[in-house]
């Protein structure tokens, strides 16, 4: 009877044992490549968002030293007699609105970076399990 189901698993396409265990096989290891391929593809992006965030970074440092210096001077102007107390506070307003953004921005791509660490950390583990 045994020999009888192999003969029929063979013509249903089914196989025996010994080739689903290597179909299984088959399986796995195309698993691992892909598992494989797409932590290089994350980790090549982590390293051009990388880039990209230091030069987000940059630029945010440049911005915030021009509205260092703007403040330096809102308050300087402040300290002559005369000055308009109504225009200081809405320049001061629109200084802080301007870092208020650009810290949001900045604190966005942060985010956004932390994802990808997290999620090529995930990846590393499971490509290089035991």
């Amino acid at each position: 009877m045994r020999l009888a189901d192999a003969a029929v698993g063979e013509r249903d396409g089914g196989g025996g044992r010994a080739e689903v265990s290597a179909r299984a096989a088959r399986n796995s290891t195309h698993e691992d490549s892909a598992l494989h391929n797409a932590h290089t593809e994350l980790v090549n992006t982590i390293l051009e968002q990388s880039e990209e965030l230091i030069a987000t970074h940059r630029l945010q440092i440049e911005e915030t030293m021009e509205l260092v210096r703007k403040e330096v001077n809102l308050v300087a102007e402040m300290d002559q007699p005369g000055s308009a107390v109504d225009t200081y506070v809405q320049s001061l307003g629109e200084i802080l609105q301007r870092k208020a953004e650009g810290i949001a921005a900045l604190q966005t791509k942060v985010a956004q970076f932390q994802g990808y660490l997290r999620e090529e950390e995930i990846l590393a583990q499971t490509v290089h399990r035991d």
